[in-house]
This record gives structure tokens, C-alpha cells and sequence, in this order.
């Protein structure tokens, strides 16, 4: 799986995250700031990469992420991803070859 893919889907999902839309990633700053996840189909690449509806993508590389900008400049080089789900914290770790 390339990283390319990874990309190419945050640009599609997150086109219109500042629109009320159906995309699986929108904005969400609360408590704890970043993106959340929702309506993630069984067989999209976010799934497969591990991620579920509700998480909410807090960090990439380690890095907090703030603005769609941010998340959009770390996503060619995502190493882990840092969500939360149920209220907890958990870090997902890629190994993805170019």
C-alpha cells in the first residue's frame, strides 16, 4: 500500500471539512483538538489503516495537529497517527515502503 493513497483520500475526504457534509474527516475542536472521523465505509483505505468512525486523529509523527493545513503538510510522511477512541488515547504505527 502506498503512501500516495493515503493522501490522495485525506484530499478528497477533507475537501470540504469546513462545509456540513457527509466526508469522513471534519474538523472537530473541543477538548482535545484534531479531526474527527466519521461514517468510515468496511472497505476504504482509512479502514484498513486501522481507523474507525468516531476516532478523532490528534497527532501525526508525534506532532499535534491543529489545522486541515497541518494535517495536510504531515500526511505524505505519516509514521503514526495518535487518535482518540472511547475516550482514550491510542497510537497506530506504519511501516509504508516507497
Amino acid at each position: 500500500m502506498k503512501i500516495t493513497l493515503l493522501v490522495l483520500t485525506l484530499i478528497c475526504s477533507t475537501s470540504f471539512a469546513n462545509q456540513k457534509s457527509n466526508s469522513p474527516i471534519q474538523p472537530k475542536m473541543n477538548v482535545e483538538s484534531g479531526f474527527l472521523l466519521k461514517d468510515i465505509s468496511s472497505t476504504s483505505l482509512l479502514k484498513k489503516l486501522g481507523l474507525e468512525s468516531s476516532d478523532k486523529i490528534t497527532h501525526i509523527n508525534g506532532k499535534k495537529i491543529k489545522t486541515l493545513s497541518e494535517l495536510m503538510s504531515e500526511a505524505p510522511n505519516i509514521k503514526s497517527l495518535t487518535i482518540i477512541r472511547n475516550g482514550k488515547a491510542k497510537t497506530l504505527n506504519y511501516n509504508f515502503e516507497k
